[in-house]
């Protein structure tokens, strides 16, 4: 017998439309017997297709520009072994520091948010970033809010508020370092000088 005549509720079929509506019940019945069900695994998924940064420090990847004042989410998965550098970078120095970061130091990973009322950190504690292991960061907006949250490996970590009134310009988007040029000028919020390698 078909699951669809096992179904209280079988899916209507309409011609004129690409997709059947989905009315099915839930599977689970409190008839149901249940099987011990393993924990949710918070490590992230492998990529498909991993960018490796070299140990010159100078690589980077540039990405097309967004708004900071968007409803943007930007997810970036990483490993290391180094214990510093500049993971990710979105925003401007000019004419006033504007942006969320990301880098290692010392083996923690610390979020910066700078809106332009001081900077505001997401920073978990007591975890080494820097072991060889696959990583996720997930920065995005919180819905209605001027909240950024900060996942990391699947877990909220914090929220930054972050104004989206100062600006509606894009922002560039770096990713494993920014350019040769704007470290020098990167603000003392930031603590590392030089770019991601793994």
């Amino acid at each position: 017998q078909r699951l669809f005549d096992t179904l209280p509720h079988k899916p209507e079929y309409d011609p004129d439309r690409r997709t059947t509506p989905q009315t099915f019940p839930p599977f689970v019945r409190p008839t149901d017997r249940l099987t011990t069900v393993e924990p949710i695994d918070t490590r992230p998924l492998l990529p498909s297709s991993p960018v490796t940064f070299p140990r010159n420090y100078n690589s980077y990847i540039e990405v097309s520009p967004i708004q900071l004042s968007s409803d943007n989410r930007i997810r970036v998965m990483f490993r290391t072994n180094d214990r510093n550098g500049v993971l990710l970078f979105i925003g401007s120095l000019n004419p006033r520091p504007r942006f969320i970061a990301a880098e290692i130091v010392d083996g923690s990973l610390k979020v910066i948010g700078e809106d332009g009322s001081g900077p505001r950190y997401v920073a978990p504690s007591g975890i080494n970033f820097a072991d060889g292991e696959w990583h996720e960061l997930d920065i995005g907006r919180v819905p209605d809010s001027e909240d950024y949250y900060v996942r990391i490996d699947r877990i909220e970590r914090g929220q930054m508020p972050f104004s989206s009134r100062p600006t509606q310009a894009q922002s560039a988007v770096y990713i494993g370092g920014v350019l040769d040029a704007m470290y020098n000028r990167l603000p003392a919020s930031i603590v590392s000088r030089k770019g991601f390698t793994g």
